[in-house]
């Protein structure tokens, strides 16, 4: 195994070491509770969850590399870029939201509930710094960076979209599974179009940072309209109207969400593509998106070579065993 294969081989193995981890962390953290009678908090599942992500992505890449920063392209790009990078999330929202109504109408909403009882329970900063800091380094810094850069030895575009599924995968949920890889895909043509993993982590941190905060903020507006009700003469329930919001979405409400979401998600794509280009030649390349599908011909020279079936089986049997898991847990996660 050489060159390109090897690669591929320690990307591979790397994932499945996460999604084992991933996996055996529920049960781990049901046995202390059971043990030593330890409550295990949402948050304190969050935060051993990611790090339990993030170790072995340092360790891996300190193994294979000398420079960690280097390897995952932990580097400045254009600053001006940065407030593209704002509006490029923005512009993705509606498709984002889509991809998670079309998900809602067969299969359940994993994580709601977890970011309702973080918002609910604790200030805005922490709930933003556990549900978007932390995600945005810790899972930037596996996928577009230690996964994406393994991976991308053989095709830049097949690095961008096979990491983009593998990150779905990891959330082993059907919800979560396809916005996920819709947010993966969008991250990566992001990291190919800078240079940086930085400009994907603050992209990572803006989308979560809104999502928590509207999640916090919505009871207190919903709170403030009853006040201002009240001082009016004006009957409003603000409890009502929170156990609305929070009621689960009837597949007639969720096509509703699609139609009324397609409009602005077709703006946002063209929006998008246009910002992503003007990202790229902002950080010196130019026909980006049509470069990137274009190989290079001084590269990945043993991919025209005749591989030997044990090395191919040698080479992929740990992602299969990683992918075949996470796609039993989500069934498992459908099913009980």
């Amino acid at each position: 195994m050489q060159g390109e294969s090897k690669s591929i081989f320690k990307g591979n193995i790397l994932f499945l070491l996460l999604v084992v981890i991933n996996m055996s962390l529920g049960f781990i953290l049901a046995g202390i509770h059971k043990i030593f009678n330890l409550d295990i908090t949402e948050e304190l599942s969050l935060i051993v969850t990611q790090l339990a992500i993030l170790i072995p992505v340092v360790i891996y890449v300190l193994v294979t590399e000398k420079n960690f920063f280097k390897f995952i392209r932990f580097k400045k790009f254009n600053i001006w870029s940065a407030f593209l990078l704002v509006i490029l999330v923005y512009c993705m929202w509606p498709i984002i939201a889509i991809i998670n109504a079309i998900s809602m109408l067969f299969a359940t909403n994993m994580i709601q509930g977890t970011v309702n009882t973080i918002a609910n329970n604790y200030g805005l900063l922490i709930s933003v710094f556990l549900m978007a800091v932390v995600p945005a380094i810790v899972e930037e810094s596996t996928f577009r960076g230690a996964l994406l850069s393994s991976y991308k030895k053989y095709n830049p575009l097949v690095a961008v979209v096979f990491t983009a599924i593998l990150f779905g995968l990891m959330h082993q949920n059907f919800n979560q599974m396809l916005y996920a890889t819709a947010m993966g895909l969008i991250f990566g043509i992001v990291i190919e179009a800078t240079d940086s993993i930085i400009s994907t982590m603050i992209m990572h941190f803006i989308y979560n940072g809104t999502s928590v905060a509207m999640t916090y903020l919505l009871p207190k507006l919903y709170d403030a309209l009853e006040t201002l009700s009240k001082m009016q003469g004006i009957e409003y329930d603000a409890t009502a109207a929170i156990e609305a919001a929070n009621t689960e979405f009837t597949n007639a409400d969720l096509l509703k969400t699609i139609g009324i979401m397609l409009p602005f998600a077709i703006i946002g794509l063209v929006l998008g593509i246009l910002i992503i280009n003007l990202i790229a030649k902002l950080n010196g390349i130019d026909k980006y998106l049509f470069g990137i599908i274009k190989r290079d011909k001084t590269d990945n020279i043993e991919v025209k070579q005749k591989k030997d079936i044990k090395d191919i089986i040698i080479t992929y049997s740990p992602l299969v065993i990683g992918i075949i898991a996470c796609l039993v847990v989500a069934v498992l996660y459908e099913i009980k």
